[in-house]
């Protein structure tokens, strides 16, 4: 009954939302459609192009276990051994 609801709806709210020029419809818990015409991902995206080409980072290491951060200078944690064959 729901998917038969939606399906007769999506038509009509892509013809409102998109006669309001909304960018974004919301409801209660999603986003219920995006007006493609309103995405500035690729204009900013080109804009950041034209002004960072390559730039360097330092890397922070992760302990593979708890996923915290390693300080500087400390010995990374070893990995766990793997159980031997035969063995519980």
């Amino acid at each position: 009954a729901v998917a038969r609801v939606v399906q007769e709806m999506n038509p009509l709210l892509s013809q409102t939302y998109n006669s309001r020029l909304c960018s974004i419809v919301l409801d209660d818990n999603a986003v219920l459609a995006v007006n493609a015409t309103m995405d500035i991902t690729p204009l900013v995206v080109t804009a950041l192009d034209g002004r960072i080409q390559t730039f360097s980072f330092e890397r922070i290491n992760v302990n593979p276990q708890t996923g915290a951060p390693i300080a500087p200078g400390a010995p990374a944690a070893a990995p766990a051994a793997a159980p031997r064959a035969g063995t519980r």
